[in-house]
């Protein structure tokens, strides 16, 4: 491959020097000793040894079912934030109260209400105890400005930090940022703890 040079005409460039006027390598060594060394490193480099290998450890290192029947006693009822809607920058105080929790292999079944803004909706829940990925659905016929039926909040940390996903392709959705703790949030309902 030749390599130019930018602005400089193309018979003032020097060109690569031809291989064939470069003398063989037999006669560049001064021995036949030499030639043999020379030739013997040569296919040592073109041989190539490929060295078996072993992983240690392993990305999945605790049982999801079993982390799953855990949670169902450690995950947190009650949990409250803000809703930010991407459509009017408005935000609406959120508190979410998980009734019922219950594990079905490696997931979560959540079951509860949440309260937007005074507005009490049933919900459900699903968490993977693998992934900690969370859905939330809706289970509610209430016209709230930005939240429609068919849509759910989507998280894939936890219940931390979840996406509106909207039914309709034109809605832009929002966000809910949620926590543990409840400071100066007065709950509408208390969290009951069931199981089934």
């Amino acid at each position: 491959m030749d390599l130019w040079i930018a602005n400089e005409a193309a018979i003032q460039q020097s060109l690569t020097p031809d291989i064939t006027n470069q003398p063989p390598i037999e006669k560049v060594l001064k021995s036949d000793s030499e030639k043999d060394v020379a030739e013997t490193d040569l296919l040592l480099k073109t041989n190539l040894e490929v060295k078996p290998f072993v992983l240690e450890g392993s990305v999945n290192n605790f049982d999801p079912v079993k982390r799953a029947t855990g949670l169902v006693n450690t995950f947190p009822r009650k949990w409250c934030g803000v809703y930010r809607s991407f459509e009017d920058d408005s935000n609406i105080d959120v508190i979410i109260n998980f009734s019922g929790i219950k594990s079905i292999g490696k997931i979560l079944d959540l079951r509860g209400e949440m309260f937007i803004d005074d507005v009490k909706i049933p919900i459900r829940g699903y968490l993977n105890a693998k992934s900690d990925q969370l859905e939330i659905l809706l289970n509610s016929n209430n016209d709230i400005p930005g939240l429609e039926d068919g849509g759910s909040f989507l998280g894939l940390q936890g219940a931390r930090l979840l996406a509106w996903n909207s039914p309709r392709l034109t809605h832009p959705g929002g966000r809910l940022e949620l926590r543990k703790q409840c400071i100066n949030k007065l709950s509408k309902a208390p969290a009951v703890i069931t199981t089934w």
